[in-house]
Protein backbone atom coordinates (compact mmCIF):
# COMPACT_ATOMS: atom_id res chain seq x y z
CA UNK A 1 0.00 0.00 0.00
CA UNK A 2 1.08 3.60 -0.25
CA UNK A 3 2.46 5.28 2.44
CA UNK A 4 1.98 9.00 2.77
CA UNK A 5 3.92 11.85 4.79
CA UNK A 6 3.76 15.07 5.70
CA UNK A 7 4.28 17.70 8.47
CA UNK A 8 3.27 20.76 10.15
CA UNK A 9 4.15 24.14 8.66
CA UNK A 10 7.14 25.07 11.08
CA UNK A 11 8.52 21.63 10.82
CA UNK A 12 8.07 20.59 14.46
CA UNK A 13 5.86 17.75 13.70
CA UNK A 14 6.66 15.47 10.93
CA UNK A 15 4.09 12.09 10.40
CA UNK A 16 3.82 9.24 7.85
CA UNK A 17 0.41 7.16 7.30
CA UNK A 18 -0.53 4.12 5.54
CA UNK A 19 -4.25 4.66 3.98
CA UNK A 20 -6.60 1.70 4.46
CA UNK A 21 -7.84 3.28 1.03
CA UNK A 22 -7.05 6.39 -1.37
CA UNK A 23 -10.67 7.37 -1.69
CA UNK A 24 -10.49 11.15 -1.02
CA UNK A 25 -13.59 12.92 1.14
CA UNK A 26 -13.72 16.85 1.10
CA UNK A 27 -16.10 19.06 3.46
CA UNK A 28 -17.88 22.05 2.08
CA UNK A 29 -19.74 22.52 5.59
CA UNK A 30 -19.50 26.73 6.62
CA UNK A 31 -17.56 25.12 9.91
CA UNK A 32 -14.90 23.99 7.58
CA UNK A 33 -14.62 27.10 5.65
CA UNK A 34 -14.92 29.68 9.11
CA UNK A 35 -12.01 27.76 10.12
CA UNK A 36 -9.57 27.01 7.22
CA UNK A 37 -10.30 29.94 4.77
CA UNK A 38 -11.77 26.93 2.36
CA UNK A 39 -12.92 23.16 2.19
CA UNK A 40 -11.05 19.86 3.88
CA UNK A 41 -10.23 17.43 1.77
CA UNK A 42 -8.87 13.77 3.61
CA UNK A 43 -7.83 10.55 2.51
CA UNK A 44 -9.00 7.85 5.86
CA UNK A 45 -8.61 5.88 7.46
CA UNK A 46 -5.17 5.45 7.97
CA UNK A 47 -2.65 3.30 9.90
CA UNK A 48 0.05 5.35 11.78
CA UNK A 49 3.52 4.27 10.89
CA UNK A 50 5.83 7.22 12.78
CA UNK A 51 5.05 10.18 14.50
CA UNK A 52 7.85 12.81 15.10
CA UNK A 53 7.85 15.74 17.40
Amino acid sequence: MTKLSGRCLCGAIELEIEPVSLEITACHCSQCRQWSGHHWAIIGPALPRRWTV
